[in-house]
């Protein structure tokens, strides 16, 4: 008996004709290989989307004054930031490590040890990555500086002097209801009045900000204007809202000529702030009361890790007077200061003072109280 061959199937065509056939199995572990492989290029693609790197670009592009954030992270702290009201987190230094305060920002040499650990001061800022900030001065001038300090309505101006840069002024630089912030990194840089004027007056809720700057040769002539205050030959910051903080700057040279001139180097009044810290303020004098520092009717007042050398007050305080406001000093030193009446550091009618690790040496008194002294006050 014959037998006729049994038809081909369409599987056994296409293997003599075309590819090899593929089993059920093996086509269902093609299509999971694909679904796996389309799988992880869209996990790809999620995680570049929220990768740390890509969020902290975008935190470092958050507007910082005419910067962004991303300028500022070798140069300002987080903490540094917040006060001139830039939101950074997430892209910005917590803290600079530790070093001495820069030689060349220092024209003195005390006569004793300070109580500062100069191990703990901070570490100049270093120049900022790119993109560095708008203000960086080019030609290092007075007419420059001025320019930068004059931000638009409710904008915060940041000027970054590279080290070595020495700007000579012939009237006051006016910091009036805006936030500004000079830094500088290096041995400083230098801010000159030149015998001519006050450096700074920060006035209507103005915040300063200050680090690694050195301000020199500021002058408060005697006034025959009523409407000029007569206080602070460097500095004045007052009213209410008004603030000025410094940090591991250097006030030298300065003073405040007048029958009533209070702070040869800063004077807060007013209800302003005043915040200095790692700071060095020498050789001031003026011819009422607190001849390195003064501070009546303040918010608040803080001193820190600061030196006030060699100043003169006509009347009292040689080196810090605090009158009708609450104070906190911790390891201040006074030194080689001089005054009618406590020559060191003084806390006048109406105040709290808080010292912790302070000291006055080589302090004179032309009447009593060469050290630290202290009338109708908390000491």
């Amino acid at each position: 008996n014959s037998t006729e061959p049994a038809t081909p199937s369409i599987n056994e065509r296409r293997g003599a004709e075309g590819p090899v056939p593929v089993s059920r199995h093996q086509e269902m572990r093609i299509h999971g290989l694909r679904l796996l492989s389309f799988m992880a290029l869209y996990w790809q693609l999620c995680s570049a989307a929220v990768h740390p790197e890509n969020r902290l670009a975008d935190t470092c592009n958050r507007p910082c004054g005419r910067s962004v954030c991303g300028s500022f992270i070798e140069t300002l702290t987080c903490s540094e930031l917040i006060k001139i009201d830039c939101r950074c987190t997430g892209c910005c230094t917590e803290s600079f490590s530790a070093s001495k305060m820069p030689a060349a920002l220092l024209s003195h040499e005390s006569a004793v040890p300070s109580l500062r650990q100069l191990s703990e001061l901070p570490v100049p800022a270093a120049p900022p990555p790119s993109p560095q900030p708008a203000d960086i001065l080019s030609e290092n001038t007075s007419y420059e500086l001025r320019q930068a300090l004059s931000p638009a309505a409710n904008d915060t101006a940041i000027i970054y002097l590279r080290e070595g840069t020495q700007v000579a002024l012939t009237e006051p630089l006016f910091i009036d209801g805006f936030n500004a912030s000079i830094v500088s990194d290096g041995t400083g840089s230098t801010i000159d009045g030149q015998g001519y004027t006050r450096i700074f007056h920060v006035r209507n809720g103005g915040r300063l900000f200050l680090r690694n700057i050195r301000l020199m040769n500021g002058r408060l002539p005697n006034q025959t204007d009523a409407n000029v205050s007569a206080h602070g030959g460097a500095v004045l910051v007052e009213g209410a809202g008004s603030s000025l903080e410094l940090y591991n700057s250097v006030i030298s040279d300065c003073f405040a000529r007048s029958a009533n001139g209070n702070g040869g180097g800063v004077a807060a009044v007013s209800g302003a702030s005043l915040d200095m810290v790692n700071c060095f303020v020498t050789s001031c004098e003026c011819d009422g009361l607190g001849g390195g520092v003064y501070a009546e009717d303040t918010l608040s007042m803080q001193m820190s890790g600061c030196e006030v050398s060699a100043c003169v007050a006509g009347d009292r305080g040689g080196g810090v007077l605090v009158a009708g406001a609450t104070a906190l000093l911790t390891a201040v030193s006074a030194v080689n200061c001089s005054a009618r009446l406590g020559a060191g550091l003084y806390a006048f009618t109406g105040s709290a003072v808080s010292l912790h690790g302070c000291s006055a040496v080589g302090c004179v008194s032309v009447t009593n109280y060469a050290g630290i002294a202290t009338t109708y006050a908390r000491l």
